[in-house]
């Protein structure tokens, strides 16, 4: 900053000030030789005094910096009145300081409301350094430390920098111009480019200011890197300092960090423009109002689907009335708790739904959470009634239970299946409490009143879309507030809600094709669920994906995006109704960050700094949230209640209460605002909240443990929880630990790893220091004795294993999952094993945790010796000898080699059906018309450029496999064979259709119809492509494969290796597997005549067919059938399904001894 006062007359004499930021520059620690005050001038070692190492100044830009960066600059004026000028100039004088210290210490104080910092250097020029020898050297900087720590108030940090210039002088650095200095390298370029008002100039500093005093006016220019800024922000940035300048001034005594520099029309932007409006005098209904609504609209459309059974918005409707009377006869009703422990069903919304309109606010208790957890919240909450499942009972245990009032929900109720109204039931009462991890070690319990779901339900529906679908998803544990977000969006716009099965819900790839199987094209998931985007298989259109829990990360968004997929970012705490921001991206978005929005209807955004003032623009500081959505605080929990829902200062209304979240946030330029981290030690792990508080004081309770901190290292799904310990030495103390935490700690909140120190790291301060905790070495793991891996399977474990979790020397005792290994790394796990050509299935992983149980499970499954195949492309014979995985005659071959396009020389393999294909060619043959078993899809396509790039990469995939190059034979042959070709050719036809005859899509559905067409199973491949174009001017494909090469999961792998191969990375597909190793498997594992034998056994009474009903044949595949469906009653379904697991069966055996006995 550089000042001149210009008096009348032409006799100028200088007064001082002007600060700058100077870019890529670094202070470094204070050279040791003596000899360095005769250093040149300009050298940086002259800016190394008072604290060692450098103090960074991270003033935010709204460009990022790069190491290239534009060198030009431009100017925006700045004017003072002659009022505040001469104001500063007595308020300079009544404190004995020079005018260019006041500016400094103004200007820094606004530097520090910007950055956030209290702390940093600054190099600085002006007449009060005039008494160093050096004073005649106009192009030196003297360091001036900058520290606004302690809450000074003016006339307190005028003392301050005046100290701190006059330190600066006695190193005799000083110069009769003051400036700022920034730097981010070693060394930097002190040449100061004086500003001016034409055009643009080199910018020597990212931001720097020239005052003068003219005619009684404090004047000058503000000039800034223009690749850095834009003039809107410099703008701000000079109306910041005149602010604070004038709040200087008016109260001399009060900190300068409590001044108002905000200007009214930003205060209208941030609170106004930028900020949802208020719904005027609005009511809000019950969350459950809004399904019952639906209910009116679609009682007869399917509302859940869970595994094998689905329900109705009648039915579901029906259930939940009946058990909210039985809980109201049991004394609930509004203002009381009621606890919900069910297992992921459709008894679970049902009981979910019950509570609701019984009154009460429903507690859920995820029965996969520790026991001693979830006696900790019934304690907590002393629930009036617990609705409960038979495995909840089990996990909870009748000792822990007692006399507590029970509930089955799945149970037949007598009660009345009606709508009821519960006199006195508002939307101000609690819908649920949502128990968090908490920082005192005890779970926090959210109370979440109905409106504020309510609110964000109506006003999802229209933000996202909802009623373009048909399939939703229903993804989270009922322990994550997002399960409520899931199921009342969906069942409040009458969509099939569907409750992925338990058993793949950690695994993204079984959950992706679970959507595409069902058509699911709207679902919640955490970027860890999502990883990177990459690899997902082709999703039905138009899939939107509301991504939350945690923050995403760009690469994922470009993914997902490039895909076709809507992509909404959500955020939200749970005090504040689940998602209080979402954001949309554009499909051509080309942002460095994901940002996460603007406030929903009814809700406020106030981004603040440490005195509840609103932030500047683009500046960091902490997101308070107003609105409807605040929740009534924690249960039994007051003074922490307290600390975070405050009084909201911008809002009129009585007792309006705003949530202040410990998130650091900032603008962007279009009010979308950006998610930085967290004010505290508050973590996500995989979606869920961790308080990394209650872990600490849970390992604190252990005998062996006298201080305890926990840290998160890594990012995404790969983010590891790491505890360290004040300990005396224990032998094998991190086994001990975990085996200690896992009863106690769900299972997300259990570390990885357990680091024991002597004493905890702290600052000068005395406070932990966690950024000085070490990184955990091997020790540190739940380890067992080492033994080294062996055999070649162990190895290659061993070495996934340390991929996956970043830990060397993994041991043939070690266990997956108490080396921080979870269900999603468990998915990656058997990706990695798949490349390297192992397979084992996702339940070994569980049954065999260490590398040396697992690794001989891997072992069953190559323990065949697979036969070589003697087929060369060399042979000029083909005897039986040549094939040993199918008993063929000579003539038998012979006929086979004269119906093969090639003949010998296109023939690879020859080998017999497996089970499931004799089954299916068995269909094929029975069917006189149409084929059951042909599958078919159709694409469009925009250009029939990318409709042959893809017909060239489904070429390549066909040449890759050889199932999908496979011709079948049978008519005259002893037995039936599959052949595999060496080369194929895709067999296309191009159709030219004539749009009155109905829509082009139309024509080629009913010409393809599997119901009367068929494909020639001798003709390879068993794909057929058929070209269209429509009269959007789009290309049709119609895709048709028979099952007999593929199933519905062959067809996605093949679209992944399809879009890997369009991305021109085909380089990393893995080299594919053998259909006839698989082959070789089942049949050298089966015997054939055992299997005969248990059949003839079993059919040994019958003696003739059997005819169900009198009917021999179904014409037409069964198109000429009615179908009645009818929902087996869920106390029905359950005996059922206990019985089949007592007996050892599944379902469909008990189901085909019904039918036995019935027809």
């Amino acid at each position: 900053m550089n000042l001149e006062e210009t008096p009348k007359g032409n006799k100028t004499t200088p007064l001082s000030a002007q600060s700058a930021l100077m870019r890529d520059a670094m202070i470094g620690p204070k050279a040791a030789n003596p000899s360095a005050v005769e250093a040149p001038l300009n050298d940086p070692s002259n800016l190394r005094e008072n604290k060692p190492g450098p103090v960074e100044l991270n003033l935010p830009t709204d460009r990022p910096r790069t190491p290239l960066l534009s060198i030009e600059s431009a100017q925006w004026p700045l004017r003072l009145s002659k009022q505040l000028t001469q104001s500063l100039k007595s308020l300079a004088r009544d404190h004995d300081v020079d005018l260019s210290a006041l500016l400094l210490a103004a200007w820094s104080a606004v530097l520090s409301r910007l950055s956030g910092q209290q702390e940093y250097l600054i190099g600085a020029q002006g007449p009060v350094f005039s008494h160093s020898v050096r004073a005649a050297d106009h192009s030196v900087y003297s360091p001036v430390r900058i520290d606004l720590s302690g809450e000074p108030s003016t006339i307190q940090l005028l003392e301050l920098v005046k100290r701190a210039v006059l330190a600066s002088d006695d190193h005799g650095l000083g110069s009769n111009q003051v400036a700022f200095r920034f730097s981010r390298e070693e060394g930097f370029d002190v040449v100061k480019e004086k500003p001016s008002s034409q055009g643009a100039l080199p910018a020597a500093f990212e931001l720097e200011l020239d005052l003068k005093v003219e005619d009684d006016q404090i004047v000058g220019l503000m000039s800034y890197a223009t690749a850095l800024f834009d003039s809107i922000t410099i703008e701000r940035h000079a109306g910041y300092l005149r602010s604070m300048l004038e709040g200087m001034v008016s109260v001399a005594t009060q900190p300068v960090s409590k001044i108002d520099i905000i200007s009214p029309a930003e205060r209208r932007l941030l609170l106004e423009t930028w900020n949802s409006q208020p719904t005027a005098n609005q009511e809000f209904p019950t969350i459950h109002q809004l399904y019952e609504d639906q209910v009116k609209r679609t009682p007869g459309a399917i509302a859940l689907v869970h595994e094998d059974q689905e329900i109705t918005y009648g039915e579901l409707n029906a259930r939940s009335n009946g058990l909210a009377n039985q809980l109201i006869q049991m004394g609930v009703r509004p203002g009381t708790c009621v606890a919900l422990c069910v297992g992921r069903s459709i008894a679970m919304v049902v009981g979910m739904l019950g509570v609701l309109k019984a009154g009460a606010a429903y507690v859920p208790l995820d029965p996969d959470y520790p026991c001693e957890r979830l006696m900790t919240v019934i304690a907590d909450v002393m629930p009036s009634v617990i609705v409960i499942d038979e495995a909840g009972q089990e996990h909870l245990g009748e000792n822990n239970l007692g006399s507590m009032n029970l509930v089955d929900p799945n149970s037949i109720s007598t009660h009345p299946s009606t709508d009821l109204h519960v006199p006195g039931l508002t939307s101000r009462h609690l819908a649920y409490i949502m128990y968090t991890s908490g920082s005192t070690g005890k779970p926090k319990g959210v109370m979440v009143e109905h409106r504020g779901i309510a609110n964000l339900v109506q006003h999802h529906t229209d933000f996202c879309g909802i009623r373009d679908h048909r399939h939703s998803l229903q993804f989270a544990s009922i322990g994550f507030d997002a399960s409520v977000w899931e199921i009342f969006s969906s069942l409040s716009a009458g969509l099939t809600l569907h409750l992925v099965p338990t058993c793949i819900r950690m695994y993204r790839d079984k959950v992706f094709e679970y959507m595409i199987r069902h058509s699911i094209t709207y679902a919640h998931c955490t970027p860890s669920f999502l990883q990177d985007g990459k690899g997902l298989p082709t999703l039905p259109k138009p899939t939107t994906l509301i991504v939350g829990g945690e923050p995403a990360n760009i690469t994922l968004l470009q993914n997902l995006i490039s895909q076709g997929i809507t992509f909404f970012n959500a955020y939200g705490p749970t005090e504040v109704s689940i998602s209080s921001s979402t954001w949309r991206s554009p499909k051509n978005y080309t942002g460095d960050v994901v940002p996460i929005g603007k406030p929903v209807r009814n809700a406020w955004y106030y981004i603040l700094g440490p005195h509840q003032q609103l932030a500047p623009i683009g500046t960091v500081g902490e997101l308070h949230i107003g609105g409807v959505g605040v929740a009534r605080g924690y249960l039994n929990m007051p003074g922490q209640t307290a600390e975070r829902f405050l009084l909201d200062p911008f809002n009129n209304d009585e007792g309006a209460r705003m949530y202040r979240t410990g998130d650091l946030v900032r603008y962007l330029a279009d009010g979308s605002i950006v998610f930085l981290g967290r004010s505290d030690h508050q973590v996500k792990i995989r979606g869920f909240r961790v308080e990394l508080g209650e872990i600490e004081a849970c390992l604190s309770q252990h005998a062996w443990v006298s201080e305890a901190a926990v840290s998160a290292l890594g990012s995404g799904d790969e983010k590891r929880l790491v505890a360290y310990v004040v300990s005396e030495p224990q032998s094998n103390l991190p086994h001990h630990l975990r085996s200690y935490l896992t009863t106690r700690l769900p299972q997300h909140m259990v570390p990885a790893a357990y680091v024991r120190l002597d004493s905890m790291p702290l600052t000068i301060n005395d406070k932990l220091d966690r950024n000085a905790l070490p990184v955990p070495r091997e020790e540190a793991f739940a380890r067992e004795a080492y033994e080294a891996p062996q055999g070649d399977i162990e190895n290659k474990l061993a070495h996934i294993w340390s991929q996956l979790l970043k830990t060397e020397h993994i041991g043939r005792n070690d266990n997956f999952f108490t080396l921080g290994g979870h269900s999603l790394l468990a998915a990656k796990m058997l990706e990695y094993l798949r490349r390297v050509g192992l397979t084992v299935s996702l339940r070994a992983l569980f049954e065999c945790p260490t590398l040396g149980t697992l690794a001989q499970a891997v072992a069953l499954y190559d323990r065949v010796a697979i036969p070589l195949n003697l087929i060369s492309p060399k042979s000029v014979t083909l005897t039986p000898e040549m094939l040993p995985l199918i008993n063929l005659k000579q003539s038998d071959i012979d006929l086979i080699v004269s119906k093969i396009p090639g003949g010998l020389a296109n023939i690879q393999d020859i080998y017999s059906l497996s089970s499931l294909q004799e089954g299916i060619m068995f269909h094929h043959l029975l069917a006189t018309e149409g084929d059951p078993y042909l599958l078919t899809s159709t694409i469009a396509f925009e250009s029939r450029t990318l409709l042959d790039r893809y017909l060239t990469a489904f070429q390549t995939v066909v040449d890759r496999h050889d199932i999908l190059r496979t011709a079948f034979f049978w008519d005259k042959l002893s037995t039936t064979a599959q052949v595999v070709c060496r080369s194929v050719c895709l067999p296309i036809e191009e159709l030219t259709l004539d749009p009155a005859d109905g829509s082009i899509k139309d024509q080629l559905d009913e010409r393809f119809n599997p119901k009367h067409y068929r494909i020639d199973l001798g003709h390879a491949p068993l794909l057929r492509f058929v070209i269209a174009k429509d009269t959007d001017n789009r290309w049709l494909l119609v895709q048709l494969i028979h099952h007999l090469i593929g199933d519905h999961d062959a067809e996605q792998e093949m679209h992944i290796e399809i879009k890997t191969l369009l991305d021109g990375m085909g380089g990393s597909l893995p080299e594919p597997r053998p259909f006839r190793n698989h082959l070789a498997q089942v049949q050298l594992r089966s015997s054939p005549e055992a299997d005969e034998r248990f059949f003839r056994e079993m059919l040994s009474d019958v003696d003739e067919p059997t005819h169900p009903f009198g009917l021999i044949k179904v014409d037409n595949g069964g198109g000429n059938l009615k179908e009645s469906h009818r929902i087996v009653p869920q106390d029905l379904n359950d005996r059922l399904r206990m019985q089949a697991r007592y007996l050892g069966f599944y379902l469909g055996a008990c189901k085909l001894e019904m039918d036995q006995i019935t027809h």
